[in-house]
């Protein structure tokens, strides 16, 4: 297609997103697959291991997606397959890199280790850049923690691996927009601050027990502190718009009980996604594994600002509690897009745009990030289903 293609298919895309995001009836129900770049790889040809270091790799699977699915309203994440230089550099140890720690078929893994001690609180909510800074970066990268100037050499080419990162894909970004008309769901990233506690910081069995151990005045006075850097860390790089919106991946609500949920995850979760709309910002939430016990709170968010995807959830049950305050977005479970049948997968997706697409307000996804198995021929015909049954 010609640039004034792309840019009238870039613009419908955007407005179709948009519009359902703002709990209002689009032309059709978008269609948003949670991929993050581990299928496409695999669907052209690569692997993990190969895209994680050659970024024109990855570059050139997404596009092969978009060429062969332009029924896709948005690249969900394209940017998720970390740069393998940039933490080899660094030396960080959070991550099992596909081809290095694992296998060079299988995504990157996340590795629960605890950064920081209990007695350690106080100081992180003193000075939590300082802290974080001088003493959670060298515990996370061995590179950084050697003497200098090793630190530093290692620092300056993890950094400047980073900036050419940075380049290369705001670059494809825009040339995706002008050739494919293709956008990208998010404009910047960040986490409810008892989440950065601990993906980053006391990490899950610590935190766990934190909650039973300590007073939990201390972990609510770790939140707060954390706060402004949550917001700091969305904002960084992208301006103010409706469209894209900021992501805020949801983990550890599920595994807390309702009381605390509460007092501890929601007071400063909620203050999150209202800086970020006070700031013009709209956000796109991930409600990982099973928010039903939460579910009631989402009402007290923004009316029209938010984008909740859910991975298990009744989406009829979701549609009805809060469905004129937040845009759903789910749940195709993944398994139908691996074993699945064409019957089946129509089936579902005509069930799930029934229950949670009448009236607009509803995004077209499924329930888990792609691994490297999605059946592409169940792909299309998931595609071809949410067309037939999403246009209004």
């Amino acid at each position: 297609m010609n640039q004034c293609e792309a840019a009238k298919l870039y613009e419908e895309r955007v407005n179709r997103i948009i519009k359902a995001m703002q709990l209002e009836e689009p032309d059709r129900v978008p269609l948003i697959p949670p991929e993050e770049g581990f299928w496409v790889s695999s669907y052209a040809g690569y692997s993990v291991a190969d895209v994680t270091y050659d970024y024109s790799l990855m570059a050139a699977a997404w596009e092969k997606a978009f060429d062969d699915f332009p029924e896709w309203d948005a690249a969900y994440a394209p940017f998720c397959v970390w740069s393998g230089p940039m933490f080899e550099f660094a030396g960080i140890t959070q991550f099992a890199l596909a081809g290095k720690d694992g296998s060079a078929q299988k995504m990157h893994q996340w590795k629960q280790v605890s950064c920081m001690s209990a007695d350690e609180y106080e100081e992180l909510i003193s000075d939590p850049y300082k802290f974080i800074l001088e003493k959670i970066v060298p515990r996370r990268c061995r590179e950084l923690a050697k003497p200098y100037p090793v630190n530093a050499i290692a620092f300056s080419k993890a950094f400047l691996e980073f900036l050419n990162w940075l380049e290369f894909w705001g670059k494809k970004a825009e040339e995706w927009k002008n050739k494919y008309g293709m956008p990208v769901l998010a404009g910047g990233f960040t986490e409810a601050p008892i989440d950065f506690l601990m993906d980053h910081l006391r990490g899950f069995k610590e935190l766990s027990l934190d909650l039973r151990q300590l007073p939990k005045d201390t972990i609510i006075r770790a939140c707060e502190a954390l706060l402004p850097y949550m917001i700091k860390w969305a904002t960084i790089g992208s301006r103010p718009a409706t469209f894209p919106p900021i992501f805020i991946p949801l983990h550890f609500a599920p595994f807390i009980s309702p009381r605390d949920f509460k007092e501890l995850y929601w007071p400063t979760f909620r203050k999150l996604v209202y800086s970020l709309v006070e700031l013009g910002y709209s956000v796109i939430i991930y409600c990982e594994a099973d928010w039903t016990p939460h579910l009631a709170y989402l009402k007290e968010l923004p009316k029209g600002k938010v984008i909740a995807q859910f991975e298990t959830m009744d989406m009829k049950k979701a549609k009805r509690l809060v469905g004129d305050t937040v845009c759903l977005m789910g749940n195709l479970p993944y398994d139908l897009l691996v074993y699945g049948t064409k019957e089946k997968i129509e089936e579902y997706t005509k069930k799930l745009i029934d229950e949670a697409g009448a009236g607009g307000g509803f995004i077209m996804s499924a329930n888990k990030i792609f691994g490297e198995n999605v059946d592409p021929r169940l792909m299309r015909y998931w595609c071809e289903a949410t067309v037939k049954y999403g246009t209004y």
